[in-house]
């Protein structure tokens, strides 16, 4: 029968393990936030937008995204003229009154919220 042969079934088994060590890392990272109140942001630059020197921080998790539109702008120098687009995952733009315990639970990525930010709209 068209069963897997013991080289597809041995990667088969490493791909779930591998998965699933990934999955429970994340559930370890994500406990450790929740007890601490606070959420890990990684902040990426997008195309020119300025590179920052230290790029993670610690934020309240009961803040909203404003909070963190506020603190990158203030970091960036930019002034309130200047556009600025922030990304979740480089998939999509949050709403400000999103909060970022919200966002982390559902995006968060090996304990760190990624977050890309550009100076001219890269998304959608």
């Amino acid at each position: 029968m068209g069963g897997l042969s013991s080289d597809q079934q041995s990667e088969s088994k490493s791909v779930c393990t591998t998965s699933n060590q990934q999955a429970q890392d994340d559930v370890s990272f994500s406990w450790a936030q929740r007890a601490s109140g606070k959420v890990r942001l990684q902040f990426k630059a997008v195309g020119n937008a300025p590179i920052m020197k230290k790029n993670k921080f610690l934020i309240g998790s009961h803040e909203k995204f404003q909070q963190v539109m506020v603190f990158l702008r203030n970091q960036l120098k930019l002034p309130p003229t200047e556009s600025l687009f922030l990304y979740i995952n480089g998939a999509f733009a949050p709403s400000p009154d999103q909060t970022i315990s919200s966002l982390y639970e559902c995006f968060q990525i090996q304990g760190e919220l990624i977050l890309n930010y550009s100076i001219v709209g890269a998304w959608g």
